[in-house]
């Protein structure tokens, strides 16, 4: 596929094209800050064993961050505050966003060229509930987590699949979560209500899958994660995220009829 960031003509037809000539939302630099300063102890990391820690109140030590641990796998944290975007808004948009390529290149303009999906009577089903629609749904993408321009294959799966304990799922401390195999790597966005909107506790951890609610080490004995490759997600996800706390809330109001 030949990698451009000019619009085609059906792109620019549609309505919400307008979002992807809008200047990209400044960066926290607070949030760079810490990502630049290298890597945490790993020993602050949140173990993926220990996945349920994030069900419950407060923070844990490190909510941005990355690191490799002793075993090779990779870790990397980042929370990103997103004011006057409600939880369901987030669903809605993972929901939506996967059903044109438009979509995808909208939330970072910079760096995502191309997605599609399988499933997509599922998402387009109104019968099911916006977090339902995504469970079982395969993004297939092209973007740029700082080293060129990559495919990546994320399979979004239900927390309890998981591996979460959906008996722990409790307002105010979790809304939602989003997440998945991407690659070699489990995915997971976790969504709560604060007093401006909502925040966006993200964990990665590298070289796991999930697989029958159990992660898996996947990464092959002997090897290890780059410190370039953990810290380049890290900046990719800040980067992309606090972007769409700019756009959602302006790309809601004006698309969530419109599937």
């Amino acid at each position: 596929m030949v990698i451009t960031k000019e619009l085609k003509y059906e792109e620019l037809s549609k309505a919400y094209s307008k979002y992807y000539y809008m200047d990209m939302q400044k960066q926290p630099q607070k949030l760079l800050d810490k990502i630049n300063k290298g890597p945490i102890d790993p020993k602050y990391a949140l173990r993926i064993e220990d996945r349920n820690d994030l069900l419950k109140p407060g923070y844990l030590p490190v909510e941005t961050g990355y690191c490799i641990m002793s075993d090779g796998t990779g870790f990397v944290s980042s929370i990103i505050q997103m004011r006057h975007v409600t939880p369901i808004m987030f669903d809605w948009w993972f929901a939506w966003h996967g059903l044109h390529p438009l979509r995808y290149k909208i939330w970072d303009k910079e760096n995502h060229f191309y997605i599609e999906t399988t499933k997509t009577e599922q998402l387009l089903n109104g019968d099911l509930s916006l977090k339902e629609k995504l469970w079982g749904v395969t993004h297939t993408v092209i973007e740029d987590r700082g080293f060129g321009a990559e495919k990546a294959q994320i399979h979004f799966m239900s927390p309890g699949q998981l591996g979460f304990d959906i008996n722990h799922f409790k307002e105010p401390y979790v809304s939602s979560v989003v997440g998945g195999n991407m690659n070699s790597t489990v995915m997971c966005h976790f969504i709560r209500k604060n007093e401006d909107g909502i925040e966006v506790r993200s964990r990665f951890w590298m070289g796991y899958q999930i697989i029958n609610r159990e992660a898996v080490k996947v990464l092959p004995e002997g090897t290890k994660i780059s410190d370039e490759v953990a810290k380049r997600l890290a900046l990719c996800n800040i980067k992309k995220f606090n972007n769409l706390a700019k756009l959602l809330p302006l790309i809601y109001y004006e698309e969530r009829n419109k599937w």
